[in-house]
């Protein structure tokens, strides 16, 4: 991709300004570094009130030498020893249920050293916030966990949990907007001044002002989507690049610097 273009550059500005905490660009710079933030986040979603979190990697990657590796969001640690594996998903089959078990399984990969006893594993969560109702059941939350049937599903005690958040949820009428309904609806938030969390809006405001940290998703931006463009046009899947588009994930005068597309699949690109 043809780079230093002021069109493109001004194009992928104001893309990332019109980001949200549901695009994973911006909630792993949001994110990076920021225990307290997702202290808040994980204390909502698990609705708890003694959770403290020490350990906060973003793109945390646990590599397979032997199949699929894996690469979370952002991977956290409490303490109490408990792990976290947060996703926040645009497109409903990056979050299908086989994921959600692999990624589990690869928490518990890492876990014990050679000989260590299964005991020693910890806690784990695994947590996709979701643009979609992926569940469709019309709940904010969606928890998951093994149980016993013939036990009158007694929980089987393994310590592993699922949980997807549903990013599509509105209150219903006469239903209290409590802190989960709030968290959801900041997700969605352009601008600071319209959340609910002073600690969120903060740091919105202050990633969206930040050169540098804007710089920084300017260039994630930039590369996403010639990653993306590449693969279109692989694929000849031009309404591919009309989704990503109008999802705001990349723009139009990335496309057409990128030198990819003939001038007939640019046309077919920006009609309606």
């Amino acid at each position: 991709m043809k780079k230093g273009s002021d069109a493109v550059n001004e194009e992928t500005r104001k893309t990332v300004l019109a980001m949200t905490l549901m695009s994973d660009i911006l909630f792993n710079a949001f994110m990076n570094e920021n225990k307290e933030c997702m202290t808040y986040i994980l204390s909502v979603i698990m609705d708890r009130n003694d959770l403290n979190i020490n350990r906060l990697e973003t793109q945390y990657t646990i590599p397979n030498p032997f199949s699929r590796g894996v690469r979370f969001d952002v991977f956290a640690t409490d303490d109490y020893g408990h792990e976290y594996d947060v996703e926040v998903q645009q497109v409903d089959s990056g979050a299908s249920p086989k994921r959600a078990r692999y990624n589990s399984s690869m928490m518990d990969y890492r876990a014990l050293d050679k000989g260590q006893d299964w005991e020693k594993l910890p806690a784990t969560c695994v947590i996709f916030i979701t643009e979609n109702d992926v569940l469709g059941g019309d709940k904010p939350i969606y928890h998951i966990e093994r149980c016993i049937r013939e036990l009158e599903n007694k929980s089987f005690g393994d310590k592993t949990q699922i949980i997807y958040v549903n990013g599509a949820y509105k209150a219903k009428d006469g239903e209290e907007k409590n802190a989960l309904i709030s968290l959801i609806e900041d997700f969605h938030c352009v601008n600071a001044d319209d959340m609910n969390s002073a600690l969120l809006a903060n740091r919105m405001k202050q990633i969206k002002s930040s050169e540098k940290e804007m710089g920084d998703m300017c260039k994630e931006v930039e590369k996403y989507a010639e990653k993306k463009a590449i693969q279109a046009k692989t694929e000849g899947k031009i309404e591919e690049i009309k989704r990503l588009i109008k999802a705001g994930i990349t723009t139009f005068a990335i496309i057409k610097e990128s030198g990819l597309y003939t001038p007939e699949e640019l046309d077919a690109i920006s009609a309606p």
